[in-house]
């Protein structure tokens, strides 16, 4: 990856989480503090008061999000959401993309109706036309074809041209059908930064889901949740791993920077995995190039659990914070071991 194409990404995918800081918004920073240094120790304090005390800075709330809860899945149908979405922290997934959702352009310039003037078609057959040269040259040398026949097919490629362009329609608008899909993880990460707005019912529409066995600390939405609350808070770029038959890939920033380095599967006491499928999965995961992570969760007991929820006077944020502190969680690393590239 060139210098270039770095400074385009870091400029398009600069903030880790789809919110607005108050500094961001109207231009407010703290100087940097040097603890040797004591003039900036008075700039420092000189500035704080001007921030909080003197030139108040106004209360910042983000806009809510157009969430749509449809088919036991959140969607999110706006375009500047889900570029917003995915841009700030790579949440979602498009419906017909692999992963940013860009289906709508790629479609522009399928379809040759992309305003900027640059269609892929007529790329496409530059290209192949450049790399015709030489063979026509080669041909026409040899006597294959005569320069009459040379004329005519130039002819004929430029009718060509001119059909392809009369032919289509300019007027015709192209519905966009990409929506953004949202893991039930991630809607509820989410929701601790709209909670203002529909992202604030993800807890109860996760557990009714996840309930046919009752409520308890087992629930894979709540076990599911920890893993990736865990992972996010210590920087990784959390993704759906079910390609490669895991739950989560962690990306060390995102995936238009660089590959998922490990692919993590979630395992508790009550996981039945046996040893075929482990060694299966290490299998596939191995020929990608990844490194496997058994993600085990210690959960409390059904004891413990009914005592957190059973506080009426906690709303959902801070029960679901002191329910996520009674999970342990530990990684092993499983790596496939090769006899033929091991043995003396």
């Amino acid at each position: 990856m060139g210098k270039r194409n770095n400074k385009y990404l870091n400029k398009i995918y600069n903030r880790p989480l789809p919110i607005t800081l108050t500094s961001q918004r109207y231009n407010v920073s703290l100087p940097e503090l040097y603890p040797h240094n004591p003039v900036s120790w008075i700039w420092y304090l000189v500035r704080y008061l001007q921030v909080n005390i003197f030139y108040k800075v106004p209360e910042l709330t983000n806009d809510p999000l157009p969430v749509v809860y449809d088919g036991q899945i959140f969607k999110v149908t706006d375009a500047e959401s889900i570029t917003s979405l995915w841009r700030q922290g790579f949440f979602g997934k498009g419906v017909l993309s692999r992963s940013e959702p860009t289906w709508y352009q790629r479609t522009l310039t399928r379809l040759n109706l992309d305003e900027s003037g640059k269609s892929g078609n007529d790329w496409q057959w530059k290209t192949l036309q450049r790399l015709d040269i030489p063979r026509v040259g080669v041909e026409e040398e040899t006597g294959v074809i005569t320069a009459e026949e040379l004329k005519e097919m130039e002819s004929l490629d430029a009718k060509l041209v001119e059909l392809r362009k009369a032919d289509i329609n300019l007027t015709k608008r192209l519905r966009d059908e990409d929506d953004e899909l949202s893991m039930k993880t991630e809607s509820y990460y989410l929701w601790s930064f709209y909670s203002c707005n529909p992202w604030r019912r993800s807890f109860e529409i996760c557990l009714e889901q996840d309930t046919s066995c009752g409520i308890g600390p087992h629930l894979i939405f709540i076990v599911d949740y920890a893993v990736y609350h865990y992972f996010r808070s210590n920087g990784w770029c959390v993704r759906s791993g079910v390609k490669f038959g895991t739950d989560f890939l962690l990306y060390k920033r995102g995936p238009p920077f660089i590959h998922a380095e490990y692919c993590i599967l979630v395992m508790t006491k009550d996981t039945n995995y046996d040893w075929f499928e482990i060694a299966a999965k290490a299998r596939v995961i191995g020929s990608v190039k990844k490194t496997f992570v058994l993600c085990y969760v210690d959960y409390p007991t059904q004891e413990q659990f009914d005592e957190i929820l059973g506080q009426p006077e906690l709303d959902h944020g801070l029960l679901f914070t002191q329910l996520l502190e009674q999970y342990r969680i530990s990684e092993v690393v499983y790596k496939r071991w090769n006899p033929s590239r091991t043995r003396d």
